[in-house]
This record gives C-alpha cells, sequence and structure tokens, in this order.
C-alpha cells in the first residue's frame, strides 16, 4: 500500500474548534449560573466551584486540545481510496475506496462560513449516513477536491456482467434426486 501524502486542513481550522468550545461551555456556564442565582438551597461556593472547573476546561480545550487535534487532522487522496485523520487525545485513521463513494456535498455552519472554510460530505454505498467528513477545507479546496473525485469516480470502468452468478442450490438438487417438489 502506497503511503499516503497527508495535505493539513486550513490554520483557520484551530479558530472554529475553539469557537465550537467555548459554544460548550457556555452551554454549562449558563444553566449553573441560573441554578446558582435562583436556588436559594444552592450555596455560592458551589458555583465558584463549578465556574472555576468549567474555565479550567476552557482553558484546556482552547489551548491546549485544539491545537493538537489541528496538528493532527489530514487528508489524503490516493488513487484508489481517500484516507482522513483526526485526533488530541485518540487518533482516527479511516480510508475509503472511490469504487464505495456514492455522493459528495459540500456544507458550511454559519462560523464556518465566516471563517472562510467548509466540510466535504462523502457518503458511501451501504451507509446510512456520512462516512467520512473532511473538516476545516477552505471553500475552494472543497470545491476542487469535490471535483477531482468526481472525476475519478466517472472515470472508473463499470462493469456489465454481474459480480455473482447464482447457481443450483443443495436443497434444490436434493428435493429433485428425492422426486419432491417445492
Amino acid at each position: 500500500m502506497q503511503e499516503p501524502n497527508w495535505q493539513a486542513v486550513s490554520p483557520k481550522y484551530t479558530h472554529l474548534l475553539r469557537i465550537d468550545k467555548t459554544l460548550f461551555v457556555l452551554m454549562l456556564v449558563i444553566p449553573l449560573t441560573v441554578a446558582v442565582v435562583f436556588v436559594e438551597r444552592i450555596p455560592l461556593w458551589v458555583g465558584y466551584i463549578g465556574w472555576g472547573s468549567l474555565l479550567l476546561i476552557w482553558l484546556g480545550m482552547v489551548f491546549l486540545w485544539a491545537p493538537r487535534r489541528y496538528r493532527v487532522t489530514a487528508y489524503a487522496v490516493l488513487p484508489e481510496e481517500v484516507h482522513f485523520r483526526v485526533g488530541a487525545l485518540w487518533l482516527r485513521h479511516t480510508a475509503v475506496t472511490h469504487n464505495r463513494i456514492q455522493h459528495l456535498e459540500i456544507e458550511q455552519s454559519p462560523f464556518e462560513r465566516l471563517l472562510g472554510l467548509s466540510r466535504l460530505i462523502i457518503f458511501t454505498a451501504g451507509g446510512s449516513g456520512a462516512d467520512l467528513i473532511l473538516p476545516g477545507l477552505p471553500v475552494d479546496r472543497a470545491t476542487s477536491l469535490r471535483d477531482d473525485l468526481l472525476k475519478i469516480i466517472r472515470e472508473e470502468p463499470q462493469l456489465d456482467e454481474p459480480i455473482t452468478v447464482a447457481g443450483k442450490t443443495e436443497s434444490a438438487e436434493s428435493q429433485r434426486d428425492t422426486g419432491t417438489s417445492l
């Protein structure tokens, strides 16, 4: 197997990850603050511990996790397949062969649009959803990558012959030999 020539995603992907994790922590800070302010039975020191913990989590996610995840996130297009690796603590490497690709989509969230980024979503045969999502791509790179993959898929030879050939089953042969019918 050929070693993939990994292509890094846009450095702006780090900003997108930081925005995402900031929103996540805010979604935890708001209910905690409402609970501490409006529920009289909760002492104020519980709020301080909660806010401090969330601050530490946010700092770790924004300044340690996001840059690490950006450094690891990359993709590669080989003659037979598309590879994607991602991770910060755990590394995940996914490969999808070109002959399994059903269709491709480019999506942008409002924050991705603000940063000029997009995601290329690859749907494959037999899957119920997207099997591979390449995040953090500049819009023009996602578009050219989609077009390149579509060109590769169109140029693949189509087989007119069936993949498998149905034959006689053992039960049908044994029934013929015994004289019974289905």
